[in-house]
């Protein structure tokens, strides 16, 4: 007796370690992939049925988990190995373009990504005024050198500046654009010059340079603390 293959089971999720930096972006290239594929199987549901539709109306087909007939099971996991095949080179193909369309909007408007096509906001903190009595520091010299603290393969990628902020490819003009934007200060100056005058700062909190010696601008603004008093940037 003939059975269908559809509609498919939920695609497998990733799996993988998320302790240290390279092992989340690898996390996150893994999922990047299941979500396409994801994608991919979900419009074969839908062509199953005979009718086409939107993303949002492909993935509310949800196939029942996978069966016990080993005929059955093993024509899905080919169609599984398809699907994350053409997926991984869809995306490959997608990176050595960089950030297109939606993906771009998302990271310009700090917004959360749907999917490849679409975005929304996402929830900010709120800024509150500057504070400079009211801003949480720490107490003590003590500091943490992340290059000692990761494993000596992160260390060495880490320290090098290029693997960390790279110009190729990147517009100066939006590049100043978004400087202009936020870098802003997020209170009254003398409250920003209060705060470097506090005499409780720690010595190595800040280190200054010349300006033509800094590479970004970036905001200077707080928000509230769970204790509604204090601050933090």
């Amino acid at each position: 007796m003939e059975t269908s293959l559809f509609p498919m089971p939920p695609f497998p999720r990733p799996s993988g370690s998320t302790r240290h930096s390279r092992g989340r972006q690898r996390f996150r290239k893994r999922c990047e992939v299941r979500r396409e594929a994801s994608n991919f199987i979900s419009m074969l549901d839908v062509l199953d049925k005979g009718r086409v539709g939107t993303m949002a109306e492909c993935k509310r087909v949800v196939g029942p988990p996978p069966t016990a007939n080993p005929g059955r099971q093993l024509a899905q996991e080919r169609v599984f190995a398809v699907a994350l095949r053409e997926a991984t080179r869809l995306v490959r193909a997608r990176r050595c373009l960089g950030t297109t369309g939606a993906q771009a909007v998302s990271t310009l408007l700090k917004s959360e990504q749907l999917d490849s096509y679409g975005l929304r906001f996402a929830r900010r903190e709120k800024h509150v005024e500057l504070k400079a009595d009211l801003i949480d520091e720490p107490a003590h010299t003590r500091m943490v050198n992340m290059l000692e603290a990761l494993p000596a393969e992160e260390a060495a990628y880490h320290a090098q500046e290029h693997h960390v902020a790279d110009s190729a490819g990147k517009s100066q003009q939006i590049f100043n654009e978004i400087e202009a934007q936020y870098g802003f200060l997020g209170g009254s100056l003398q409250e920003y010059l209060a705060y470097f005058r506090r005499p409780d700062l720690p010595s190595n909190l800040w280190k200054w340079t010349l300006e033509e010696d800094v590479k970004a601008v970036a905001g200077f603004s707080v928000v509230l603390k769970k204790s509604g008093r204090h601050r933090n940037f």
